[in-house]
């Protein structure tokens, strides 16, 4: 999930901004885990016009698309013009992480697909969206 800007948000997109923020010049991310980025405004639209079909049922609603945190990290720091941060591919075992985590996190908007209603938008898109919104303070001029 993607969404809350610099206040809020207490996701992996908010820590590698505060990471930049901060003065890094270089990051890591892993490449060994998958997964579906939700950025809460398309979810919010999402479910809003689902909620108005009176279709009830189970369903997944995530951005278009799978990606790792690096490949997020990477959009981020191409987003951002940031070519003065290195970023390190690295697996999951360069974190100490409290518990294990499943390597496929992927989620696919099946019902809204076989219903013909996936507004969802590209991950990319909506992660250039949120970036635009929250965080474009860090942009370096190209």
């Amino acid at each position: 999930m993607i969404g809350g800007g610099r206040v809020k948000d207490k996701k992996f997109v908010a820590k590698i901004m505060k990471q930049i923020e901060a003065g890094a010049k270089e990051l890591s991310a892993v490449t060994d885990k998958i997964g579906s980025l939700t950025y809460a405004p398309d979810f919010s639209k999402c479910l809003t016009e689902l909620v108005r079909t009176g279709w009830y049922g189970t369903y997944h609603l995530a951005n278009k698309g799978t990606c790792t945190r690096y490949d997020v990290a990477r959009h981020v720091l191409d987003h951002l013009h940031r070519k003065d941060v290195v970023l390190n591919a690295v697996t999951s075992e360069a974190f100490a992480l409290p518990a294990a985590r499943a390597n496929s996190e992927m989620l696919r908007n099946y019902m809204l697909e076989l219903r013909g209603m996936n507004p969802m938008r590209d991950w990319r898109e909506a992660l250039d969206d949120y970036l635009d919104k929250h965080f474009s303070y860090a942009k370096r001029a190209h």
